[in-house]
């Protein structure tokens, strides 16, 4: 589940706060050296909230 809330701020600037719900996201990634790691976990888990957020949010919530 995908709640956004978007509105102006007593500054005037729009405002978004989203809050993602998603049931257990499991990535496995190998690599040779260990310090390669952290980037690698930190690209798929960012494609996967990346998709998410595209499939889920239509153009009507901005």
């Amino acid at each position: 589940m995908l709640d956004i809330k978007i509105q102006k701020n007593d500054l005037g600037l729009w405002e978004a706060e989203a809050t993602l719900n998603l049931p257990e996201v499991k990535v496995i990634v190998m690599k040779a050296e260990k310090d390669q790691i952290k980037y690698d976990l930190q690209s798929k888990l960012s494609e996967i909230v990346s998709e998410y957020v595209e499939k889920h949010v239509g153009e009507d919530e901005f």
